[in-house]
Parts: C-alpha cells; structure tokens; sequence
C-alpha cells in the first residue's frame, strides 16, 4: 500500500526551539516522500522568524498557515474565542486543517514531539493498512473523565466507561473522518470553538469537550472504530519533552 499521509504540528512563538527540534529529527529520520503543514497559533508578525526556522531545519515539503488565514477560510469552524490563541484554539487548528489537507491521513504532532530514530510510517503508524491508535485504560486527570463524556453526549452517545483513545500526540487522523465529522456539526449547529473551549457557567470543568474525544466520539457513532488497529505505543518512535521542563518526558 503506497502511503497517503502528511504530518501537522501546531505551533506557536514560544515552542519555536521545539520545533526546531522536531524538524531536526524528521530530516534526519524520515525520507522526503511527506509533506508537513505547520500551523502557526499566533500573532502574523512570527511568520517571518518561523519561515526561517524551517528553511534552516528541514528538507521537507511543507505549507505554513496562519491562525488568521484558517480563520478567514473557515469562520464556522474558528470562531472568536475567550482564549485567542491558546490550548483551546489550538485543538480547533487540528480539526480545521483537515480541509488544506491533500493526503487520506495527517499524522497530528506538538512541537514537543520528535523522531528518535529512522521511521517508516507504513511501519510505525500503520498495521494491516490501517492507522495505529494507543488505548489507555485510565487517564490520569479528573477532569479528562468529564470532557470525555461531554464529548459522547454531543453526538447522542453514553460513555461506557471502557479504555479510550490518548488525548495527545501523535495521533492519525482520517481526513475524510474528520470532515464528515465538521459537517455534521456545522449541519446541527453545534460549535465546534465553543464546545471546545466550554462555558464558564457549567459545572464541573466548564462542559468543555476535547478534539480527540469528539473524533472518537465520531468514530463510534458511525461504526469506524474497527478502521484503527486500536492499542499500539509510539514510545519507540517518538520521544516528548518539554526542553524548558527536562522532567516532562513521555
């Protein structure tokens, strides 16, 4: 199977050194075949610094897209937010990019994540032609347990209370998956920047949902739990650290 995938990372100002990092390690342990969309959750006025970090560190095909840019494209999906540029925002861009996406799959990545050695995505991220996805049977956070079952109720589900998708990186997407996905809650009226960022009015943790929760959400509703290869760990591949907090690896 010829592999149909692009990379995403979502940055921002002060994650530059990250990424920088990251582009590293993909121009020296991926091959050249992928294309690698970088969204900057900023201010305009960094794209002149983040254009030079990638011409420096990388050899891959890549397109920058500005939170201004993606907004004025898709002002149903970005809509104005409490949190501007935040955690919360963020989480839109990586549902919102799907429609600049020209592959099957985009492989969602934070700037803190890298390659820690040579990578075949056919191999890594993919078994019997379908993406890899790690379960976890407990998350470690409270709060998690409650955007998980907000993120159910959105599309008339009940949470079952049994292992769930990781709520970060790195994590395949199916575009297909994640479009049909925005169109129905454009159909139904349900905000997507609101329903992530949450009201400060609800109780407990604001009824916010999570990016990750809705997609899994998504993929029970419709039945395509089984086009993932559910319980794999990337940990082999891919290394996360915080370079200003050294204690923060995963």
């Amino acid at each position: 199977m010829e592999i149909n995938l692009s990379f995403v990372t979502v940055t921002f100002r002060d994650d530059f050194d990250l990424l920088a990092r990251q582009l590293t390690t993909m121009d020296h342990h991926l091959d050249d075949s992928y294309t690698h969309y970088i969204v900057l959750n900023d201010l305009d006025t960094y794209l002149p610094e983040l254009e030079q970090i990638v011409n420096c560190h990388t050899r891959h095909r890549y397109k920058i897209f500005l939170y201004s840019q993606l907004k004025a494209r898709y002002p149903t999906i970005i809509e104005d937010s409490q949190s501007r540029l935040g955690w919360h925002i963020q989480q839109v861009l990586k549902l919102a990019i799907a429609n600049e996406v020209e592959t099957e799959f985009y492989c969602l990545l934070d700037s803190k994540d890298f390659f820690h050695w040579h990578c075949n995505p056919m191999q890594e991220l993919f078994a019997n032609n379908k993406p890899l996805a790690f379960l976890e049977v407990e998350t470690v956070f409270e709060e998690f347990y409650t955007y998980r079952r907000r993120s159910y109720e959105i599309f008339g589900l009940s949470d079952t209370n049994d292992r769930c998708m990781r709520t970060h990186t790195p994590f395949v997407m199916k575009t297909s998956y994640v479009l049909d996905m925005l169109e129905y809650m454009s159909i139904h009226n349900l905000s997507v920047t609101q329903l992530i960022e949450g009201d400060s009015s609800q109780t407990p943790y604001n009824g916010r949902c999570v990016e990750f929760y809705l997609y899994m959400a998504w993929l029970r509703l419709n039945g395509l739990l089984d086009e993932y290869v559910w319980g794999k760990d990337f940990d082999k591949t891919f290394f996360s650290v915080d370079l200003r907090r050294p204690d923060s690896s995963t």
